[in-house]
Parts: structure tokens; sequence; C-alpha cells
């Protein structure tokens, strides 16, 4: 890849061949060179253990990160809402909420 002005946009979920031991061959080469972006993530289970591995990947990394997805939908779906406006599904987007709020404690 050549050019100015580039990122690199991972989308990892809890399936084959994005798990945590396939990160660093996906993602570690590339930021090396460019700022490293997970635009979307999450776990189809709707548990912690998938999501808890990749967000301290991605802080130990320097790795951004935005979790999916913003709606009230079943587990199907990784969905940090149990209900509109905001009130977080239980465990996945209390545990996503809590991890936001960290990181927004340490950075001001």
């Amino acid at each position: 890849m050549q050019g100015t002005n580039l990122a690199y946009d991972t989308h990892p979920f809890d399936y084959a061949g994005k798990e945590p031991s396939d990160w660093p061959s996906a993602v570690d080469a590339a930021a090396r060179r460019y700022p490293v972006i997970a635009g979307e993530f999450g776990s189809y289970t709707c548990g912690t253990d998938y999501i808890a591995q990749a967000i301290s990947y991605f802080n130990a990394h320097h790795i951004s990160w935005l979790a999916w997805t913003w709606g009230p939908y079943s587990c199907g779906t990784p969905s940090l809402l149990a209900a509109w406006p905001d009130v977080p599904s239980v465990p996945y987007g209390s545990y996503i909420k809590q991890q936001m709020l960290q990181l927004s404690a340490r950075s001001t």
C-alpha cells in the first residue's frame, strides 16, 4: 500500500480468522506504518471475554476502537443497547461503556 493520509481499519469479531492469535499477523505490520482503528468489533455471544481481550490488545498497541452496534438488537448482533436511547445491554454494552469511561478519565 502506498500513499499519504492512510489509516488501517480492522473489524475483529469472534469467529474464525479473527481470534486474538490472528491479530498480530493481521494488524502489527500495518500498525508499524499507519494509524490503526478498529472501526467496529464485537462478540456474537454478547459476552465480555472476547471484547476484553480485544480492548486490552487495542490499548496496548495504541489502536483506537469503536464497538458495534448502537442499537437495541438481540444477542445475535453485538448490541451495545438494551433499549433506546441509552440503556446499555448487560454484560456487553455495560462493559464497553465502563471501558470508554475509563479511557476518557485517563485522557483528561
